[in-house]
């Protein structure tokens, strides 16, 4: 194949380049193009061979160049993006109405309680007082309000908590209630929606330790543990009172009985009286 090749390339030379070839003449023309052509033909039978290297080759540089243009456009958008938010950022503090996509505001908490049942009689005034100024008492850490059902204990240590809070006695004032029967991953629940933290972890002790966690990069935290039928462990929701933590954070809790404040080592114990028959009369009227 080799020889065919080369003897028709050396042919149509010598027809080209012959004193007596006549580029007008038609058949002279015929030869010259069929001599061509069968010469290409036979460069490319030749070739044959090569053609799975190439086409291998040139599929190999084809993806190579198509990662290199994801890897090129990858850059121009992460470049755009980190523009952007350096542009988001210079107006971060300018504007209220500016937050992060990730921004989720903070719920109201105990504000958004309801308080416009609260009226003072003689009772709740003292209770109220005393309550204030045990608040306000480093040395004591752990209080408790007790008092007969419907004597105005939620009313009441809500209403403390708000004050609390507004007068910014502490960092965070946490309101939440355990009831009859606690149902500890809804507490826990309670406490991470104050937070504005989600807890992944399955188990109640891993919510509990992600709790604390959170918890404990506060400074001063109020927390009311409201309607509380039995001793309760406070560490089975995530709050661990260490020597450090208790003289910075109180606790705050509500019951029917006296005894619950003893065995949760109340270092307070405040009563809440029922109304007076004049008290009662007058919220009625």
């Amino acid at each position: 194949m080799i020889l065919l090749s080369g003897c028709l390339y050396v042919m149509a030379d010598m027809i080209a380049f012959s004193r007596t070839y006549d580029p007008t003449s038609f058949l002279a023309n015929i030869i010259v193009i069929v001599v061509t052509v069968a010469t290409a033909a036979a460069a490319i039978y030749l070739a044959r061979p090569l053609f799975p290297q190439v086409r291998d080759k040139m599929k190999t540089s084809f993806n190579h160049f198509q990662g290199w243009l994801l890897l090129w456009g990858q850059y121009l958008s992460h470049n755009q993006i980190v523009e952007k938010i350096k542009a988001m950022g210079k107006f971060k503090g300018k504007s209220k109405d500016i937050q992060p996509f990730s921004h989720l505001d903070s719920l109201p908490g105990i504000q958004y309680e309801l308080s416009e049942d609260f009226v003072y009689f003689r009772s709740t005034k003292k209770a109220y007082d005393e309550l204030f100024e045990t608040l306000e008492d480093d040395s004591i850490h752990m209080i408790g309000l007790y008092g007969e059902g419907g004597c105005g204990k939620t009313t009441l240590v809500t209403e403390v908590g708000k004050k609390a809070e507004d007068l910014e006695m502490f960092d965070k004032v946490i309101s939440i209630t355990v009831e009859r029967t606690p149902n500890i991953r809804a507490i826990q629940g309670q406490i991470a929606d104050m937070l504005k933290l989600k807890l992944v972890e399955e188990s109640e002790r891993g919510r509990a330790q992600r709790l604390w966690i959170s918890l404990k990069q506060k400074k001063r935290i109020l927390i009311i543990v409201d309607s509380v039928w039995r001793e309760f462990k406070l560490k089975d929701i995530g709050i661990h009172l260490d020597d450090v933590i208790k003289k910075t954070w109180k606790i705050l809790i509500t019951t029917r009985h006296e005894r619950v404040c003893t065995s949760m080592n109340c270092q307070k114990k405040i009563h809440l009286e029922l109304l007076s028959e004049d008290e009662s009369w007058n919220l009625f009227q």
